[in-house]
């Protein structure tokens, strides 16, 4: 049974719709219930569902006030405000160009959760970033099952796990076939250390004194966001 690809973040009057891998409130990171826009703004979310087919979801609402894309969900984030057709102001999070490198960096993170080695890069053939994430997503049942075990971690739990890391891959994926290229207005928001991604490098960008993990939740990184939701023309 599919799951549904949005979720209703916070309810209002002017929709904003929100790429990521998942709304789910337990994660390292800040997610987009915590970006405290103004009350007037609506913000739906792409959740786990949305990459089950390799198709962006269609918007839940007619009307879109604004997209917004955080790290790999920048390039689908502007993906989807093409598609809408009436020229949204699109806000990105620290995006991400998604490589090989992208996919080995996070499931060596997922790895360094289970207090396992890295992977060894050298025994991965990189061509084809599709064959690269299923390769990755069977290293990590393979490691991830056995440590579980020991661990006493139930079977289905240990199933999930594997589960999330495959998906967030396949999301990857996804974002590494999309494109930052759209005609609509732009802005970056960056977090210290991260780098403006070369197919950005002609949009105005602002730079937050905090992490990629903490960015979301940053009152100064919500009113940039604000301000380009707000000065953006009537798209009706």
């Amino acid at each position: 049974m599919s799951r549904d690809p949005w979720r209703l973040v916070r309810d209002g009057a002017d929709a904003v719709l929100c790429v990521d891998f998942t709304q789910a409130r337990v994660r390292e990171q800040a997610g987009f219930a915590d970006l405290a826009l103004p009350d007037n703004f609506g913000m739906w979310g792409t959740d786990e569902g949305a990459w089950e087919t390799d198709t962006i979801p269609p918007a839940p609402v007619e009307r879109v006030a604004g997209v917004l894309g955080y790290c790999g969900g920048g390039a689908l984030a502007c993906g989807l405000a093409a598609r809408l057709g009436t020229r949204p102001p699109v806000v990105l999070f620290d995006p991400v160009a998604v490589v090989a490198r992208t996919l080995f960096k996070q499931v060596n993170k997922s790895l360094a959760g289970l207090g396992a080695d890295p992977v060894d890069e050298s025994g991965f053939a990189t061509a084809d970033l599709a064959a690269l994430a299923g390769a990755l997503a069977d290293h990590y049942a393979a490691v991830a099952g056995p440590v579980c075990a020991q661990r006493r971690i139930p079977e289905s739990i240990a199933g999930q796990l594997c589960d999330r890391v495959s998906g967030y891959l396949h999301y990857l994926v996804r974002s590494s076939r999309a494109t930052f290229d759209y005609d609509g207005p732009v802005l970056v928001v960056l977090s210290e250390g991260q780098k403006l991604p070369d197919a950005l490098n002609d949009r105005p960008f602002v730079r937050m004194p905090v992490t990629t993990a903490e960015v979301l939740a940053h009152p100064a990184a919500a009113q940039a966001a604000a301000n380009a939701l707000l000065a953006a023309p009537d798209t009706e």
